[in-house]
């Protein structure tokens, strides 16, 4: 047998990365934070040079100034740089003190002053700012104004612990806000727990003057005095909810008291509750001068408790969806001047004297109660009363809206002959919320579904035999024609098209087993809570057109899916798509058969799926195992600046079927700094495979994209932005296989990328070529991990890493292959 003559063993096209042979691993760490301290005449200006995260104390010993950093902070006083500098100072004039874009920190700290405190926020960031008394009585001779830009912000200002010392600010306290970061404003006199610490007094006023759209609070605690009014704004705010919080206590320096005049003007968030709660813990707290309480458009909560207002109080607590309700609750107080209380949203409640074990709530002027609402409720006193609960000393005014409002008198309370006057207001014992109602209409093969009301229908709409089956739940009635009923059965052998008209309440339809020779179509309202599914049921369902879902200003959770074990599968002949707006939650949910449903029917959709979502709350998408998508597949939430979005795309072969996307797909996440955009691919089995090109753009935010066992056979582009100092963006893809040309954008500083770290996968490989910018300062890329026997990351074309200033960093943990030459670094260590 001829034997097979030698070859030379030819060298590899590949260079083999061995982590021993290449760099050395390093840990990535946080850049110290800059700040310098400059003084002039007795004024001092402090300010953060840079986006890292400065921890600072400002506190004084003796005759010197001392200006301590921590967590790494290096300050800088002339031409000497020290984690601590001490600077000879006997008095200071005005203290500013400018922030910088990362996350500050800053407590100062028995620091008194002969002019001002002013803190200067940035466009981003996040600020941490408190202001005590510490070890000594401490004397702001000024005014503190803290404006803090468009920054995510906590502020502080107190007295002190156990020992006593009190705060004093001779001037007002002044705090601006903006941006879409949340905000709290806390003024305390001793730190919680300590009766005997020292009190806080401004002999001025308060301003809380909020134009952002995050979340934002006031909590005034026990022993605070302010000499001026007290006003709260963030009216201009449509997203987010707002908290305010005033509490006194009879204890050592515990008694709370407001000089002036009161104005809080709350937020207008339709899904989001305002709350206010002012407090008198022992002795009433008081307040001499006039209290107005403007709520919003979602579910306003104000309770007011053994509480003495000396002038007119106004509560406004307006409008609000039907699915919730406005209550106004007052407890043990007392009521000088006059009250005015309204309400415009339907179901609202006033309760007065409702709660055992206070004291009469006395009313010495008129009181004007005008819940216009539909069956608004107002509740006199309660079952448990021995005295009378409620005392009306003048008049009484209660009116309802167009459909009568409830008076409930569960116990005693008094008013004077002739003094009680109600229009639109019936006595009842007992409240019964009316049914929802919905009408069906049919014109040919089409049938329409109405909501007519704005309460909260429940339906479910099913095929037996020949005719289409509407049932009410929840108590909710279905009208066809001049039969109302909780059923209603309509012939139709072949539904063309269906249509469904949701109201402005809480909505539940779901339609199981219904197949369409046309499209169904969702319209939703300005308001709302819509909650869709269409689903295949026990039998192969096909909906011959298309799913249109604009469901308006309604915070909407809508899915398609297969069915269970058993059941059928739903098909799609055309396009999905949804479109929605306003602050409320949005989701969109893709299944197939439910989970741990092996045998169920699938989800094939023939056309794209389009989710538009032009609104502000939280939005997701959500595709499961079990779902053939054959065309393209967008998610679009880019205009969104408040809140995060969280895309879900994940298969299993063995657990049900695989999920598919046969054109591109499209992500373009919500651009919020202050929140974290979340994008999860992963299959279980053989890989979840994505036709066409490739697009996932997130926000400012610290995002994160997790992507495993995945096939792009397009082009492949993922940038994550820039990102907050005080977190980063993270990209880790294992298991993923690229055909196109790759390109992986990380602006943020701090940013990670992790290639084939999870040994648990197959490898990574890019047949393509890929481009990595992580230009944001101090990036970290990591490729390979220890456990690989193989090479886990595969670079089959030219691969180019970019990094920024200071330069990355780049471990290599484990094996992978390179063309040798073509693998090149750029500003990486």
């Amino acid at each position: 047998m001829a034997r097979r003559p030698a070859t030379r063993r030819r060298r590899s096209d590949f260079a083999v990365g061995n982590p021993a042979e290449i760099l050395e691993s390093r840990q990535l760490l946080a850049a110290a934070a800059a700040v310098t301290v400059a003084v002039d005449a007795g004024n001092v200006t402090i300010t953060s040079v840079d986006s890292n995260n400065p921890v600072v104390a400002i506190t004084r010993s003796g005759g010197n100034l001392v200006v301590t950093g921590s967590a790494s902070t290096l300050i800088t006083f002339g031409s000497k740089t020290a984690s601590s500098q001490s600077i000879a100072l006997e008095t200071v004039n005005n203290l500013v003190v400018n922030l910088g874009t990362g996350v500050d920190t800053v407590n100062i700290s028995g620091v008194s002053t002969t002019g001002s405190i002013t803190i200067q926020g940035q466009s981003r960031g996040v600020a941490n700012v408190s202001i005590s008394a510490g070890t000594a009585p401490t004397t702001i001779a000024g005014s503190i104004t803290a404006d803090f830009g468009t920054e995510a912000s906590v502020f502080n200002l107190f007295a002190s612990a156990g020992n006593g010392n009190s705060l004093t600010v001779n001037g007002s306290v002044n705090i601006i806000q903006g941006g879409s970061g949340s905000q709290q404003v806390n003024l305390f006199g001793p730190v919680a727990g300590n009766p005997a610490g020292g009190r806080l007094s401004i002999l001025g006023s308060v301003s809380v003057n909020d134009t952002g759209a995050g979340v934002s609070g006031l909590h005034i605690d026990v022993g605070v005095a302010i000499g001026g009014n007290l006003t709260f704004d963030n009216a201009a705010n449509t997203t987010s909810s707002n908290n305010v919080q005033i509490f006194s206590s009879a204890a050592a320096n515990g008694a709370t008291s407001i000089a002036g005049a009161v104005s809080l003007a709350l937020s207008q968030a339709a899904y989001q509750p305002n709350s206010v709660m002012m407090r008198g813990l022992g002795t009433a707290l008081t307040f001499p001068g006039s209290v107005a309480i403007t709520g919003g458009a979602g579910a306003d909560q104000f309770d007011l408790t053994n509480s003495w207002f000396k002038d007119s109080v106004t509560i406004a607590a307006g409008s609000s969806p039907s699915f919730v309700r406005d209550t106004v609750s007052i407890d043990g107080c007392r009521f000088d001047a006059t009250v005015d209380v309204s309400m415009t949203g339907s179901y609202g409640v006033l309760n007065l004297g409702t709660k055992a074990g206070y004291t009469p709530t006395i009313f010495q002027a008129p009181v004007t109660a005008n819940l216009t609402g539909a069956y608004d409720i107002v509740v006199l006193s309660n079952s448990t009363a021995t005295v009378n609960q409620v005392v009306f000393n003048s008049s009484v005014t209660l009116t309802g809206g167009a459909a009568n409002g409830l008076l409930l008198i569960p116990g005693k309370y008094s008013v004077g002959p002739g003094q009680f006057t109600k229009t639109n207001f019936v006595v009842a014992s007992r409240v019964a919320p009316p049914a929802a109602s919905v009408t069906v209409s049919v014109q040919g093969n089409n049938l329409t579904v109405s909501s007519t009301d704005g309460y909260n229908p429940s339906l479910l709409i099913t095929r037996s035999g020949g005719a289409i089956v509407i049932t009410g739940q929840n108590g909710t009635q279905v009208s066809n024609g001049k039969t109302v009923a909780f059923q209603q059965s309509v012939p139709l052998a072949t539904l063309q098209n269906l249509t469904i008209l949701l109201g402005s309440g809480s909505e539940t339809v779901t339609i199981s087993g219904v197949s369409t020779t046309g499209d169904v179509v969702i319209t939703g309202q300005s308001t709302g809570i819509a909650n869709v599914s269409i689903a295949a049921g026990s039998t192969n369902t096909s909906i011959g057109g298309s799913v249109q879902a604009n469901l308006g200003g309604e915070a909407a959770t809508i899915s398609l899916q297969g069915s269970a074990n058993g059941g059928g599968t739903l098909t799609v002949n055309g396009s999905v798509n949804i479109s929605s707006s306003g602050a409320g939650a949005h989701q969109v949910n893709l299944y197939g058969p439910p989970v741990n449903n092996k045998t169920g029917g699938k989800l094939n959709i023939k056309g794209s799926v389009s989710v538009l979502d032009a609104g502000t709350g939280v939005s997701g998408l959500r595709i499961d195992p079990g779902v053939a998508v054959s065309g393209n597949v967008l998610f679009d939430n880019s205009g969104n600046t408040v809140s995060a979005n969280t895309v879900t795309i994940s298969s299993n072969s063995s657990a049900s079927a695989p999920t598919s996307i046969a054109g591109s797909l499209t992500l373009a996440l919500a651009q919020g700094p202050y929140v974290s955009d979340r994008v999860l691919m992963q299959s279980t089995g053989t890989s979840l495979n994505v036709g066409g090109n490739t697009s996932i753009t997130t926000g400012p935010g610290n995002d994160l994209a997790v992507l495993g066992n995945l096939w792009f056979k397009g082009a492949f582009t993922l940038d994550t932005g820039i990102s907050p100092s005080g977190s980063n963006d993270a990209v880790s893809l294992d298991g993923v296989k690229v055909d196109g040309a790759a390109s992986i954008t990380e602006s943020g500083d701090y940013a990670t990328l992790s290639l084939g770290t999870n040994s648990k996968f197959n490898p990574t490989t890019f047949n393509g070529t890929l481009v990595a910018s992580l230009t944001g300062a101090s990036g970290l890329v990591v490729i390979s991990n220890p456990m690989s026997v193989k090479n886990q990351v595969i670079f089959a074309s030219t691969a180019e890493f970019i990094g920024g200033t200071p330069a990355g960093i780049m471990q290599i943990k484990g094996k992978y292959y390179a063309f040798r030459g073509k693998f090149t670094k750029v500003n990486f260590n």
